[in-house]
């Protein structure tokens, strides 16, 4: 009987010990249940989109001194979020883990209810390149720039990298890229039309790009 007793006692000690472990995705456990394979996981939040926020990044990822020109292609417009508002989400349904377990999964990051489906640059000061082109007010240059994720090597053309829609998750950002060598120092200032689904649309103005 004694025995018996103090095999009881270490099993609940062992028991109480993995309930103050967190467990991996990656390990089989009987009572994992859902898609990550452990439960319980809190959801992902959507979120409202309510602006956005621009910077401009040398190459390097040093930020750019307003009072300098850059080359072209060394010289970046970021684009990231900047307020948000959170959506509230539905109870997540009731855990059928054992009581007490911990589990520690990697969650899907929050991203936008909303997708960007398009963005426009729009040319605001009259401009001449030094190859004898020029940039008119109110022209659209929008193919004049290249865009991709401010960690991703080169750009894609925009209509290309928007095509089919893109989901923002939080804490992306982009970086938009003057893709014209002006071959003097040419000081572009421009405007950045941003539009999601929903009719969700927001103007940035006055954007200034030093590049030489």
């Amino acid at each position: 009987m004694r025995f018996n007793s103090k095999k009881t006692l270490l099993t609940l000690t062992i028991f109480s010990g993995m309930a103050l472990l967190p467990m991996s995705c990656d390990i089989t456990d009987p009572f994992c249940n859902n898609s990550c394979g452990c439960d319980p996981i809190s959801p992902a939040k959507d979120f409202i989109v309510k602006g956005f926020e621009t910077e401009n990044i040398q190459a390097n990822g040093n930020e750019a001194n307003s009072e300098n020109f850059y080359p072209f292609d060394q010289v970046f417009k970021t684009i990231s979020l900047g307020e948000i508002e959170y959506l509230a989400i539905q109870d997540s349904k009731k855990s059928n883990s054992f009581p007490g377990m911990a589990f520690a999964c990697s969650l899907v990051p929050a991203k936008s209810a909303n997708q960007l489906i398009n963005i426009q640059i729009f040319n605001m000061e009259n401009v001449n390149l030094g190859d004898g082109d020029s940039l008119a007010i109110g022209q659209d240059i929008t193919p004049l720039f290249g865009i991709n994720y401010i960690h991703n090597q080169g750009t894609r053309p925009i209509s290309e990298f928007l095509e089919e829609g893109l989901t923002i998750y939080f804490g992306d950002v982009y970086k938009l890229q003057f893709l014209k060598d002006p071959t003097e120092e040419v000081e572009l200032t421009f405007s950045i039309r941003i539009q999601l689904q929903g009719g969700q649309e927001f103007n940035l103005q006055n954007e200034i790009l030093k590049i030489s």
